[in-house]
């Protein structure tokens, strides 16, 4: 689960991720990596996992193998966002 899903979609559209995406929405994939990142590290996505960088590097590291790079690049995006976001929103 994550909290404010429905904000982050929200902030997202807002900075233009997906704008010019012909096939796949971008702001369902990030939905979509921290769903995954959710479920790999055993807990619900909150303002309280990602409070700052060195969290999500911790974070990462922790499922590095697990996953290839590539999408542990994605997660790292996403859930790099969604800081960003909690923090402008004050959550």
């Amino acid at each position: 689960m994550i909290m404010y899903e429905n904000e982050y979609r929200v902030y997202i559209a807002e900075r233009g991720v997906g704008r010019n995406d012909k096939v796949a929405s971008s702001i369902n994939s990030y939905v979509s990596y921290l769903n995954g990142l959710s479920k790999l590290i055993g807990q619900d996505i909150t303002p309280d996992i990602a409070t700052n960088l060195d969290d999500i590097s911790e974070m990462i590291a922790k499922l590095n193998g697990l996953k290839a790079d590539s999408t542990l690049g994605k997660y790292k995006t996403a859930i790099n966002h969604y800081m960003s976001f909690i923090k402008q929103r004050n959550l």
